[in-house]
């Protein structure tokens, strides 16, 4: 019986640190899925506030870009 309670203390305290792990790393997953939102807004918003305009002193990355955010804006119907 003695036996028994050690192994059943033991278990607990592995439960125990698996949930510390568990709620660290969900943790981590939610800061990290923050960053990654906000860095992805961020640049939508700075996109959207450049315009749309295609000139001829673009260079094609630029007039690229602007082709890209026009489809994602229209896409994400903002």
């Amino acid at each position: 019986m003695a036996g028994e309670h050690k192994t059943d203390e033991a278990s607990k305290k592995a439960l125990e640190e698996a949930k510390k792990q568990l709620t660290t790393s969900k943790d981590l997953y939610r800061t990290t899925l923050r960053d990654v939102k906000v860095q992805i807004g961020t640049e939508l918003y700075n996109r959207f506030f450049r315009g749309f305009v295609r000139d001829r002193n673009n260079t094609p990355e630029d007039n690229e870009r602007v082709a890209h955010t026009e489809f994602l804006f229209k896409k994400l119907k903002f």
